[in-house]
């Protein structure tokens, strides 16, 4: 979440502020200046014709790429000040929900106008691997919201790998080190990947299904002709196989251009809907553009699905994606307003205050019918979001397995040298106040994701005690 995604302004004084002809602070409704959102460790600078986002610490700062490559004009369409006018809101066009508080400030951090860092694409760059170990350590210690949780010394962490860190330390060999760093983490929001985004790190938490396959595939004889990505193919293709075959006879199975939703009609007048994602729904990156996608899509899928008598939403092979997706989604599941979930992000030692995130009834079509959720332990992020939106506005049942338990968005990050990271600075809480990071959202029904002899017999077991449950 957030999103999946960094130098290019005149600056006017040493100082960073935003340029101006005298001291006299900016006129109210104005947007122009210099804005900062600690808890995100981002800052801003409005000028008039164009702005400039850094990413600082504690101790450094550096320029931070338009996350969107957006424009001056659609950046200030989705900007926007709140009823106090020193709060500027910015959804990163969606991104996200709610959207961050910059508070308006008169310079930039003080890392910002002492130390800041010249990126390798950037003019003044000094290859530095101890910098760049440091300014990684840095961002983690400042903004990372669950040591406590994983029971990992950060500091601990740093005496134990900094001194593998020399002056000649290649930087594929530093993304191999802070990957290390990361590894006792288990945060499936935690990745490290190269400049070039061929090569990255990340160590979920719970196995899932392609843990299950690579387990098997190293039990079987050592004649055995296929290779691991062939045994998965093969075993997923199962998968989708004995899903197909548990539709109505004679039911048409529709596919949404994008690939990422697929839906038909089960015995006994029960709908099924697949979202295998919470993104990814149009060309573009904008979770904006993908809410029109989403809007039209589901328009579709209500009408196909009009006549059911209930539906089954297999959220099995679904990923994340944007929050933003997962409320409208949700909207179009209630005929009233209704809290979907809590959430606030770390604050140096303390948290920024809850946000309370309320799910809006659709004015489109709706479904206001019994739903079944099924998961496993792939469902993440947004799905799992999703999930808890829909205990509320439909109670919705649950069969499966407890899910990933990652929910926080992912604060991507930089390196001068180019490495990309990203993290998890954010608390998630359901609407109860229950915080389930790690632990995953429970279910009511438990059901194993196409376990081997499920494979074996073609049988959809979860799928199969979703219908029970409809049924009865």
């Amino acid at each position: 979440m957030f999103w999946k995604a960094i130098p290019t302004l005149v600056i006017c004084s040493v100082a960073l502020t935003a340029c101006s002809d005298s001291d006299d602070p900016l006129p109210l409704l104005s947007i122009e200046g210099n804005w900062i959102a600690p808890a995100y460790g981002i800052a801003l600078t409005v000028e008039p014709t164009d702005f400039r986002y850094y990413q600082y610490t504690t101790q450094t700062c550096q320029t931070w790429e338009k996350p969107f490559d957006e424009t001056y004009e659609q950046f200030t369409d989705d900007v926007a000040l709140a009823t106090d006018e020193n709060i500027l809101l910015n959804s990163f066009f969606g991104a996200k929900v709610p959207a961050i508080e910059f508070e308006r400030t008169t310079i930039l951090p003080e890392s910002c106008t002492s130390s800041l860092v010249a990126n390798f694409d950037e003019d003044g760059y000094v290859e530095h691997p101890l910098r760049d170990f440091d300014v990684f350590w840095q961002n983690f210690n400042d903004h990372y919201a669950f040591f406590d949780l994983k029971q990992v010394d950060w500091t601990g962490q740093r005496d134990n790998f900094r001194p593998r860190v020399t002056d000649n330390t290649s930087d594929d060999e530093l993304l191999v080190i802070l990957a290390q760093m990361i590894e006792p983490l288990a945060d499936g929001h935690v990745e490290v990947a190269s400049a070039d985004g061929e090569e990255d790190f990340d160590f979920g938490g719970k196995p899932t299904f392609f843990d299950t396959v690579e387990a098997e595939f190293e039990q079987l004889p050592a004649d055995n002709q296929l290779d691991i990505d062939e045994y998965f193919d093969e075993q997923f293709e199962i998968v989708i196989e004995v899903i197909g075959n548990s539709f109505e006879d004679g039911a048409a199975v529709t596919e949404h251009d994008s690939e990422q939703a697929f839906w038909s009609i089960l015995p006994n007048n029960i709908g099924y809907l697949n979202l295998i994602a919470m993104a990814g729904f149009a060309d573009s990156e904008l979770t904006t553009d993908q809410l029109v996608v989403v809007d039209l899509m589901f328009d579709d899928i209500l009408s196909n699905l009009a006549d059911v008598d209930s539906m089954v939403i297999d959220l099995r092979f679904n990923g994340g994606g944007d929050d933003g997706v997962s409320a409208r989604i949700a909207g179009r599941f209630t005929d009233a307003r209704a809290l979907g979930w809590r959430k606030q992000a770390r604050l140096g030692d303390s948290r920024l205050p809850l946000s309370d995130i309320f799910i809006e009834p659709t004015t489109r079509s709706s479904f206001l019918k019994p739903v079944v959720l099924l998961t496993s332990t792939a469902t993440a992020s947004a799905a799992e979001v999703f999930m808890l939106a829909m205990q509320q506005v439909a109670d919705a049942q649950l069969v499966g397995e407890a899910t990933q338990g990652i929910f926080s968005d992912t604060l991507p990050k930089s390196l001068p040298n180019g490495i990309d990271f990203s993290m998890s600075t954010e608390y998630y809480f359901n609407a109860d106040g229950e915080f389930l990071e790690d632990l995953g959202v429970p279910v009511d029904v438990e059901a194993a994701f196409f376990t081997l002899e499920d494979r074996q017999a073609r049988q959809d077991t979860a799928l199969m005690a979703a219908q029970d449950l409809l049924r009865n």
